[in-house]
C-alpha cells in the first residue's frame, strides 16, 4: 500500500470515537468506497497541530467542519441537517457553489419534491398531522450573536425575525434559542 493510497479523517475527539467505532453511517460509506479502491483508511485529532502535519502527509484528508490546509484535503459537513452531508473545498457552507446558487422552482420536478418531502416528513415526525403546518406559526432556531449582521447572512438574526413578522403577519413566530449558546442580556432584551 502506497502512501499515497491512504485518507485520513481528521476529527474532534467525540465524533472521532464514533466514526473508529462505526457508528456514523456517511462515514462508513465513505470509507468503504475508499477501501474498495484499496485505500487504507485512519483517524486523528483535529488540533491546529494535526491539521497542520496533514501537509507533509502523501495522502488525501478529510477534515469535519475545519478548512484543509493540504492539497489534497476536502472539508466535510452536514449539510444543514443530518443525514445529509457535503464534502467541499471549504468549511464555510455560505461559500458553497450551492448556496450560492439561485433557486429556481420552475427547475425542479415537483412530483419528486413532493414525494422528498412526504418521505421526509413520515421519517422524521411519523403519523403526525403536518398538513395545516403553513397556518399554524413560523418557527425560528437561532444560533448565536443575535445583535450582529455577520459576513454571510443577508442581516442580522434580530432582523430576520423583524423581516419574517413582515412577510407574514398572520403567524406567530416561535424562538428558538440554540441549547449551546450563552446570550448577552442585550442580546435578550433586544429579542422581547
Amino acid at each position: 500500500m502506497t502512501a499515497e493510497k491512504t485518507l485520513t479523517f481528521y476529527l474532534e475527539p467525540a465524533f472521532r470515537k464514533r466514526a473508529e467505532a462505526g457508528k456514523i453511517n456517511f462515514i462508513n460509506k465513505v470509507i468503504n468506497a475508499f477501501r474498495s479502491h484499496g485505500f487504507s483508511v485512519g483517524f486523528r485529532g483535529n488540533s491546529d497541530g494535526e491539521i497542520l502535519g496533514s501537509i507533509k502527509d502523501p495522502g488525501y484528508a478529510l477534515c469535519l467542519m475545519e478548512d484543509p490546509v493540504s492539497p489534497r484535503g476536502l472539508t466535510l459537513r452536514l449539510a444543514y441537517f443530518y443525514p445529509f452531508w457535503r464534502i467541499e473545498k471549504l468549511a464555510r457552507r455560505w461559500k458553497w457553489e450551492v448556496a450560492r446558487t439561485r433557486l429556481n422552482p420552475d427547475d425542479a420536478d415537483g412530483d419528486e419534491a413532493s414525494a422528498f418531502v412526504r418521505q421526509w416528513r413520515k421519517r422524521l415526525y411519523g403519523s403526525a398531522n403536518l398538513e395545516g403546518a403553513r397556518e399554524g406559526y413560523v418557527y425560528v432556531p437561532l444560533q448565536g450573536r443575535l445583535i450582529e449582521h455577520r459576513s454571510f447572512p443577508e442581516m442580522s438574526p434580530l432582523d430576520m425575525i423583524v423581516a419574517t413578522g413582515v412577510a407574514d403577519p398572520r403567524r406567530k413566530i416561535v424562538i428558538g434559542l440554540h441549547t449551546k449558546e450563552t446570550y448577552a442580556l442585550e442580546e435578550l432584551r433586544a429579542l422581547e
